[in-house]
């Protein structure tokens, strides 16, 4: 049975470029996103090349949702082996940094933080059972285009450790974090 990666926040740049690569590498593809035309075509654009692959509508805004949406991947997949997290939603936001408040922090939460902690803990036990397994965080636009002066979700840099990998070295409950790719190290030095 072959690998599958589900991509929550398929939508028309990394997202549909994640299931692009990992489908020419082999893997099954779980597509999640709220717009079912959308992720209808990206299913049908990946058949194309020969990768499987199914759609998913939910709101990654709504974290409390996130088990049974995992149960659904993994009831037509069988499996999850890696998990990418990139959603960005156009309701998400940067403002005046003068601007900023609680209020305004606290309903763009859900998704870049609450959600993925779900996400984590629904795939957990099964990674940890296998062995194996991948969260790769892909957040952060302001990394590669910097918007001096707004403030809002979209953090310059990732930290080190958002991208987590469950290793059997010495014992399949440890987690790893790698280091930065020199891609990080340069944006955060550049800061």
């Amino acid at each position: 049975m072959s690998k599958v990666i589900a991509v929550f926040g398929a939508g028309t740049g990394l997202g549909a470029s994640v299931a692009h690569r990992f489908g020419r590498e082999g893997f099954r593809v779980a597509l999640v996103a709220r717009r079912k035309k959308y992720l209808d075509a990206l299913v049908e654009q990946l058949a194309v090349g020969g990768v499987e692959a199914a759609a998913f509508t939910a709101d990654l805004s709504r974290p409390a949702e996130v088990p049974a949406l995992v149960a659904r991947i993994r009831d037509r997949f069988g499996r999850v082996d890696v998990v990418e997290y990139g959603p960005f939603s156009t309701e998400q936001s940067l403002i005046p940094a003068a601007e900023m408040d609680a209020a305004a922090l606290e309903k763009g939460i859900p998704m870049p933080l609450l959600t993925p902690v779900e996400v984590v803990r629904a795939v957990l036990p099964e990674w940890t059972e296998r062995g194996d397994g991948a969260f790769l965080l892909t957040t952060g636009v302001t990394a590669v285009h910097p918007l001096p002066r707004l403030s809002g979700l979209a953090p310059s840099a990732p930290p080190p450790a958002t991208t987590c990998t469950l290793s059997t070295v010495s014992s399949p409950r440890r987690a790893s974090a790698p280091a930065p790719s020199p891609s990080v190290r340069r944006s955060t030095a550049a800061r």
